[in-house]
């Protein structure tokens, strides 16, 4: 390993950030950029709420739910799932809802028009698959 390490000087130290990088704080800003132009070319999902409650005796079949744990889970479907009361069937012309889905969980402070999650549905999208995004 000695050997090695006097060859390659480059493993003694850690990488370096360009630097215009160096601050940990001003490497978030073009990421910032990027999601402010992608927020206006925003995805048009179709949202679906679930209100969702916990049970007050869970030993029970169909127990009584619990009003202090109830909250709501917001599910953005896309392309949407086909309404019939909808005539734009654009996004659906070719997703039946037997489509495989791939499901995404942005995180605490994403949401469904962000970055990460706007690029790679795009591309799922492209690859022949429905996403949902829970928020």
């Amino acid at each position: 390993i000695q050997q090695l390490l006097e060859k390659t000087p480059i493993l003694r130290r850690g990488p370096k950030p360009p630097i215009w990088f160096r601050n940990p704080n001003i490497q978030f800003i073009p990421w910032m950029i990027q999601n402010e132009i992608h927020a206006r070319q925003g995805i048009q999902y179709q949202r679906h709420e679930l209100v969702v409650t916990d049970c007050i005796d869970k030993s029970i079949p169909n127990c009584e739910a619990d009003d202090i744990m109830k909250d709501t889970i917001t599910l953005d479907v896309f392309p949407p799932l086909e309404d019939e009361n909808d005539d734009d069937h654009y996004f659906s012309i070719n997703f039946p809802k037997s489509t495989p889905v791939v499901l995404f969980a942005p995180g605490l402070r994403c949401h469904s028009q962000d970055l990460p999650s706007n690029s790679i549905i795009r591309a799922v999208y492209g690859k022949g698959f429905r996403s949902i995004v829970v928020n």
